[in-house]
């Protein structure tokens, strides 16, 4: 399987599809989450909003030739995913009021437990609070090294 234009495409257009169902749903406040399950025999995409509502889903047939099986193909399938992900964030689709931050895309499986965050989103506070936190461990183990010098 290799990377294709038209596929990229494709799952870029589901996920904008995906959100803009959820920025155009009165009955939806906000959503901080999407959840995205793949079946690897119907080569189907499915993404769900926070309450396991299913937003959009898609078969893409390339995905589903058995010869795109297995852990390696799979990791390929989630790189044009992530890759997909990452121009709908540049298209600015996220930024949505509807969409609050901390937003996340998880891969989960058919009972909903997540097996890996594809995508997420942080406060900008969340992104200082980790600078000074970086610093804070920094200093303290500097702190550790000058206390007790022989044990490094």
């Amino acid at each position: 399987m290799k990377e294709n234009p038209k596929i990229q495409g494709i799952i870029e257009s589901i996920f904008l599809s995906a959100i803009d169902r959820v920025t155009k749903d009165g009955a939806i406040q906000t959503i901080s989450r999407l959840y995205v399950q793949l079946d690897a025999d119907a080569g189907e995409i499915q993404i769900f909003d926070e309450p396991e509502h299913l937003l959009k889903k898609k078969v893409i047939f390339d995905w589903a030739d058995p010869r795109n099986k297995g852990a390696v193909f799979l990791q390929r399938k989630l790189a044009m995913i992530r890759s997909a992900i990452a121009r709908v964030v540049a298209k600015g689709a996220f930024n949505h009021p509807k969409c609050s931050k901390p937003f996340f895309i998880s891969l989960v499986d058919d009972e909903f437990k997540e097996s890996e965050v594809l995508f997420g989103q942080k406060e900008q506070s969340e992104k200082g609070e980790e600078c000074l936190m970086e610093g804070l461990e920094k200093e303290l183990d500097d702190f550790y090294r000058k206390l007790f010098p022989d044990m490094e």
